[in-house]
């Protein structure tokens, strides 16, 4: 290979990793915004390196799901209270929702 293409070759790779240096770094924008409504952190961060723009909007737009799971406690709580559900059933639920085990034999941290 001749001086200019090595040159050239070499300034190639380098625009490459720059590249994609700067879209790593971008997609932890996306990542960070859904992981903190619930949503996978890597999944996230691998969309938005890809597709930054379009990931940036989708985790703006999405819907935080810890609220969700406290909204959907608080209706069984009250299908517990109008006597519709079981209590054991109303702690089953509740530990799926929460994701800890709501046994007393093994205390949540």
């Amino acid at each position: 290979m001749d001086d200019m293409g090595c040159n050239l070759f070499l300034t190639t790779v380098g625009a490459l990793i720059i590249i994609l240096s700067i879209s790593l770094l971008l997609g932890l924008i996306p990542a960070n915004i859904a992981s903190k409504k619930g949503y996978s952190f890597v999944g996230f961060w691998l969309f938005g390196a890809a597709f930054f723009v379009v990931a940036l909007i989708v985790s703006l737009a999405l819907r935080d799901k810890r609220f969700d799971a406290f909204q959907e406690l608080f209706y069984y709580e009250r299908l517990l209270q109008a006597g519709v559900i079981t209590p054991m059933e109303f702690e089953r639920r509740r530990s799926e929702l929460l994701g800890h085990s709501s046994d007393p034999r093994f205390p949540s941290q």
